[in-house]
C-alpha cells in the first residue's frame, strides 16, 4: 500500500490463457467497488516468481500518478500505475546486486526527472 493509503500494488499470476505474472494494483475507495488495474504486461515466467521484490507505490505530485518499483533477480523496473515508464536519471554507478541489496537502497539510486 502506498504511504498515503490510496493505492495498492502487487504481483500476481495472470488469468488464463495468459501465462506468467505481472504487476497489478487498485485504488482504495469506498470499499464497495474496486477495479483492478494491470500495470505491466511482461508475462514473467512463473519460475522467476520467487525472485520478485516490490516496494510500496509512491505518489508523484508532478505527474499525479503512482510510481511503482519492482525487481526480478538483479533487474529493477520503474513504472507508473498506468503502465507508462518515467524518464529517469541514470545512477552515478551501476546498481548493486539486488540479491544482496534491499529494495529501499535501490530506490534511492534512481531519481525521476521532472516532466518536460
Amino acid at each position: 500500500m502506498s504511504a498515503d493509503g490510496r493505492f495498492v500494488s502487487y504481483a500476481r499470476m495472470n488469468n488464463a490463457p495468459e501465462k506468467g505474472w505481472d504487476l497489478y494494483g487498485f485504488f482504495v475507495g469506498d470499499g464497495v467497488k474496486v477495479e483492478e488495474v494491470r500495470i505491466t504486461r511482461l508475462d514473467t515466467p512463473q519460475a522467476k516468481t520467487s525472485k520478485i521484490k516490490t516496494s510500496p507505490a509512491t505518489f508523484d505530485s508532478k505527474t499525479k500518478k503512482y510510481l511503482c518499483l519492482f525487481a526480478i533477480y538483479d533487474e529493477m523496473y520503474l513504472v507508473y500505475h498506468d503502465g507508462r515508464h518515467p524518464r529517469v536519471v541514470a545512477p552515478d554507478r551501476p546498481l548493486s546486486n539486488l540479491r544482496t541489496t534491499t529494495t529501499d537502497q535501490s530506490v534511492r539510486e534512481v531519481t525521476p526527472l521532472p516532466p518536460g
